[in-house]
This record gives structure tokens, C-alpha cells and sequence, in this order.
């Protein structure tokens, strides 16, 4: 349409479609090529990370910008306290999204697994048969699986249920372009809760990195080895006050990233200089 009517076409790329894109192996080529020709053609090019910007400027040889997604605009950018309780038993963990890769799940059962030592447990707002729960090992005593939170409850739903939030990111060999080039939204509401983060994934994928940039946003696990998972998750049932700053810094650092503000400004200058 932009080429028919001669305007400005304004692209947005929230995932790598090439490398998602349902289609026989061999048409995959063919479908980079469609993504390079739009991606080329367009006025302005918003990518939803760093890494994909850097990766999409080798692939096609234009430049790009960086458009992380953004909270609604009903969210309220009001800090909330982390929870700090002095006990680390029955403390809560809490997934919410959608798992539509094997990997999320096997660090769902990981994490499961370990939080048993620590008599702490984990929720999952998300859609699952009892077939996928009992099939990838969710069928635990501390674990309970509830179906999607409405986006309007999400936030207010997360504070009042959790103690820590868990950002999976999977290790499958096969999907680590998708891991390293998009990017997680769940991010944009996690950070808005004043909750702690434990980002579990490869250190090339968009989380981890994204986190390594910025230091005191969450506790980071990027092997997939369950010792490791279990001293992130000692670390933050022992220490509230580390609880709490991770927090507050993932606060801070989410509005700064990914409130409707910022990011409606940053798409707004670039498309009306």
C-alpha cells in the first residue's frame, strides 16, 4: 500500500520473521528476502532490540532504530514496594505468559524442581493442558498452573501474588536466533511491579543481555545447570533487602525502557523530526 499510494512506510519488527516463519526449509531463504525488501523499502525501521538493529543492518546494509515495546498507556508509572518477607519459607514465584516453546517449559520444571528444597512454590498464569503439565514435569505439589490474567489485571495480580517474577528464555540450539534478536514484553509489566527478576537463559539471548547492561535489574542465571539455578534462588530467599533492590532497580530502569511515554516519544520523533 505504501508503494501504491507513494507514502511513508513506517516498519516495526517485533520478532525475526525469517527465522519463525512457518514454511518448508527451503522457502526460508525466500522469506528473508521478502522481510530484506520491505525492511529496505521502508522510511523508518523500528526493531525491537539493540541486537536485532545490529544484526538486521549486516543482513540488509540499512540502518535501523531501536523500539522496545511499550506498557499501555493505563499503566501506572506509581513505584511498588517489593515484598520483603523475613522468612524465606513459602515464598512465591510466578510465571505469566505464554509458552509456546519446549524450552520455556523444561526451565519451568527446573525451577520447580529446585524450589522444593526451599519449600517455596510457583504459579503459572498461563494455557495449559493437564497433558502438557504432566508431560513436562508441572505436575508438582508446588506448583499450580491458573489460565491467562486479563492485561488489565495483570500488574495489580502480580503484586499481590508474588514474591519474584521468572523470565524463561529457552537454550534450544534451534532457536537461538529467535532467543538473541527478539526481545521478551513480558518485561514491560514485569519492571512496572517493583518485584525482583530471575532471568534464566543463554548469555547471548536479548534478557540476559539486556540485563548485563544494566546491572542490579535481576538476578541472572545464564547456564542451563540446575546447581546455579539453586544458588540464584538461595540467594533470593535469604536476602530481603536484595530482594528489594533488585526491585526497585528493575523499576526504575523499566520506565526508563518501556513506559508509553518514553516509547511513544522515541516512535513519535523518529517518524516526525
Amino acid at each position: 500500500m505504501a508503494e501504491r499510494y507513494q507514502i511513508p512506510l513506517h516498519l516495526i519488527v517485533h520478532d525475526d520473521w525469517p527465522s519463525l516463519c512457518p514454511v518448508v526449509p527451503w522457502l526460508k531463504a525466500r522469506a528473508n528476502q521478502r522481510l530484506g525488501d520491505v525492511y529496505r523499502q521502508a522510511t523508518s525501521r523500528f526493531c525491537v532490540s539493540p541486537y536485532m538493529m545490529e544484526k538486521y543492518q549486516k543482513r540488509y546494509g540499512v540502518t535501523g532504530s531501536v523500539l522496545y515495546p511499550s506498557r499501555g498507556e493505563e499503566v501506572s508509572t506509581e513505584k511498588h514496594p517489593g515484598k520483603l518477607k523475613s522468612s524465606s519459607n513459602s515464598l512465591v514465584f510466578v510465571y505469566a505468559g505464554s509458552l509456546h516453546l519446549k524450552g520455556y517449559l523444561t526451565a519451568l520444571a527446573t525451577l520447580a524442581s529446585v524450589l522444593e528444597n526451599f519449600g517455596c512454590s510457583l504459579i503459572i498464569y498461563s494455557s495449559l493442558t493437564g497433558a502438557v503439565i504432566e508431560k513436562h514435569g508441572l505436575q508438582r505439589s508446588n506448583v499450580t498452573v491458573r489460565s491467562f490474567i486479563p492485561e488489565s489485571e495483570l500488574i495489580s495480580t502480580l503484586v499481590r501474588e508474588a514474591d519474584f517474577l521468572f523470565v524463561p528464555m529457552t537454550f534450544e540450539v534451534k532457536w537461538r536466533e529467535h532467543m538473541s534478536l527478539s526481545f521478551p514484553s513480558k518485561l514491560t509489566d514485569y519492571t512496572a511491579t517493583g518485584l525482583p527478576l530471575l532471568i534464566f537463559g543463554p548469555p547471548y539471548c536479548s534478557a540476559v543481555r539486556w540485563a548485563r547492561e544494566n546491572p542490579g535489574v535481576a538476578e541472572v542465571v545464564d547456564q542451563e545447570d540446575t546447581q546455579e539455578l539453586t544458588m540464584a534462588v538461595e540467594r533470593l530467599c535469604q536476602d530481603p533487602a536484595y530482594r528489594s533492590r533488585l526491585g526497585a532497580h528493575a523499576s526504575t530502569k523499566g520506565q526508563e525502557y518501556f513506559s508509553h511515554a518514553a516509547v511513544t516519544q522515541k516512535f513519535y520523533h523518529r517518524i516526525c523530526p
